[in-house]
């Protein structure tokens, strides 16, 4: 995978490689096993919100599941600014929806197009859903472009 990784142009490299996370805990001064640990017990954790969140959305409603989560994510990026703690990281990567894979697979997305999918008429669903997943791993790419820019540089 490193032989992969060192090919391959920078900001897809991040985005194949472990979508950059892994890469950023590892700068953080965490050691790969225990960046391996947190990012296994991330991906167990976004399955049991993914589960809570999803089988209790339409129950709680839509918006007040995406204001949630949306909380939850700012709540453990913050924690990811501020701290090098293992325990706090793993604690805010687990309960804090942070994608190990760098992919939005979260609960979010299917709510999101569930969303859509009633405010959008059907002969435009294809089209605003291509539209909505274009732009969105557009941004997604050149965030994450200039984000491994920043830590290159430095």
């Amino acid at each position: 995978m490193v032989v992969v990784c060192d090919s391959i142009h920078p900001a897809l490299r991040v985005r194949v490689c472990l979508g950059g996370f892994g890469f950023y805990l590892v700068s953080l001064g965490l050691s790969e096993s225990q960046a391996g640990l947190l990012l296994s017990l991330t991906l167990g954790g976004e399955v049991l919100v993914s589960l809570f969140l999803t089988t209790w959305a339409d129950r709680i409603g839509r918006r007040s599941v995406l204001i949630l989560g949306a909380i939850l994510m700012a709540g453990a990026g913050v924690v990811f600014a501020c701290t090098h703690n293992f325990f706090f990281l793993v604690v805010a990567g687990t309960i804090g929806v942070i994608s190990p894979s760098g992919n939005e697979v979260g609960p979010f997305l299917s709510i999101e197009q569930a969303a859509l999918s009633r405010v959008v008429s059907p002969n435009l669903r294809t089209e605003i859903f291509a539209w909505y997943t274009l732009v969105g791993s557009l941004v997604y790419d050149l965030l994450l472009y200039h984000a491994f820019a920043h830590l290159r540089s430095n």
